[in-house]
């Protein structure tokens, strides 16, 4: 089977030029949220979608907090949910408050903040759960391997799970498949760090698998195949 071709096309602009924001998509609309602007790096907390169909941004509610460095993931193709991040201008201050944006009602809803100070960390909704994991410190160089989920006893409380082959930052998650797979890459400047707390009961793990053809700024990826291991990673000579 041939893969698509795709094509880039040049749209209209965002109102405003911004890095390290938080964008996802909900109901056909790309949500930029947050992130950085202008040469002395200050932050916004202004969000707004852009409509394909229309090829025009539309202003929604803002950010509760101007923030930077965190990933947005959608659930139920309504709700946008993020935590962590860094709090106001460069180089900001790292925070654990946890979002949820809900786009049929256009509002922002607080709920339990993470145990741990974090940014630039890898999210995911699996099973209609938020799993994170990784990220920088309040240091902004100290990475991390920690994965955190809510509890299902108590959904309002974080629980520690599996934590990742090494501490990582600024990198790309994402759920492929009917079963909970997940996959990530990044590469860091600074030593990884080793896990703060260790691993409960949890719906994922990591393996290593075939590193990207090019060594760039990703350079290794990571599965998850097993929906139901508590085990941690095994490493290979890549490692």
């Amino acid at each position: 089977m041939m893969s698509p071709t795709l094509k880039f096309r040049e749209v209209t602009p965002s109102p405003l030029a911004r890095f390290e924001s938080g964008v996802c998509v909900v109901r056909g609309r790309m949500h930029i949220i947050g992130g950085h602007y202008g040469e002395e790096l200050d932050v916004t907390d202004e969000h707004w979608a852009y409509d394909l169909a229309s090829d025009q941004w539309d202003r929604f509610a803002d950010q509760p907090e101007p923030v930077s460095h965190y990933t947005c993931k959608v659930q139920d193709d309504r709700y946008a949910w993020y935590t962590g991040g860094y709090l106001g201008k460069h180089p900001g201050t790292a925070v654990n408050k946890t979002w949820r944006y809900d786009a049929e009602t256009d509002t922002w809803d607080e709920f339990a903040p993470l145990p741990v100070l974090r940014a630039s960390l890898g999210c995911a909704i699996i099973e209609n759960k938020m799993h994170v994991w990784g990220g920088l410190g309040e240091d902004r160089n100290t990475n991390f391997d920690d994965h955190w989920v809510p509890g299902l006893a108590n959904p309002d409380e974080w629980k520690p799970a599996a934590p990742m082959p090494d501490g990582r930052a600024h990198f790309a998650t994402g759920v492929v498949g009917a079963k909970p797979t997940l996959s990530a890459a990044t590469s860091t400047t600074t030593r990884p760090t080793r896990p703060r707390a260790r691993a409960a009961p949890t719906s994922i793990t990591f393996t290593v698998t075939t590193p990207r053809p090019t060594a760039g700024s990703v350079f290794r990826t990571y599965l998850s195949a097993d929906p139901t291991s508590r085990r941690r990673p095994r490493r290979t000579a890549a490692d």
